[in-house]
């Protein structure tokens, strides 16, 4: 109980919420086994609070933006600070798709997100190995662990911006604007 409190700002709600569960039902698990020593609640409750806590804490899921299908915001907030304490030298190349604005007003929310899949599917399958983000809206973030790399990928995710993309029908160019 004190770790949870202790810790509270670093935990999501959700997390909270099951480290609060799990004392409690703790203590009155003990109440219970006490009172009724010859019922075994105590290993049913430990397996039970032991499912919540990895179904809440161990979540993989919540590191993922799921329309772009690459790592989201929190995972990239998780992820620098790892990069920083190596104390080597790498990159982060920021992309912003420039006109997803003007497509999610002409074709509708549905068309940006699919645009925004593409891309992050293009990212995650064409950077294999370069931990790719959704930060948010139309921003993206690659981080490239050798800046020796850096010409290679953004030279690939301008090839990607140089094909033709199609929506309803319509053919237009994606363009994007990069920062290193």
């Amino acid at each position: 109980l004190f770790v949870t409190i202790k810790y509270r700002k670093r935990l999501t709600r959700m997390q909270q919420l099951v480290a609060i569960f799990y004392n409690i039902l703790s203590y009155i698990t003990i109440i219970v086994q006490f009172l009724f020593p010859h019922y075994l609640a105590a290993s049913f409750t430990i397996a039970l609070c032991l499912i919540f806590i990895f179904l809440t804490l161990q979540n993989p899921y919540e590191l993922i933006d799921y329309i772009a299908g690459t790592f989201n915001l929190k995972a990239y907030y998780l992820l620098i600070p790892e990069y920083l304490s190596y104390r080597k030298e790498f990159s982060i190349i920021g992309i912003k798709l420039s006109n997803l604005k003007f497509i999610n007003d002409k074709f509708g929310g549905e068309e940006g997100n699919r645009i925004l899949q593409q891309f992050g599917e293009f990212l995650t399958n064409e950077l294999y190995g370069y931990p790719t983000f959704h930060l948010r809206g139309a921003i993206f973030a690659v981080i490239v662990p050798n800046p020796e790399m850096n010409q290679t990928v953004i030279e690939k995710i301008d090839e990607y911006f140089s094909r033709p993309l199609c929506i309803n029908k319509v053919t237009t160019q994606a363009c994007g604007n990069f920062c290193c």
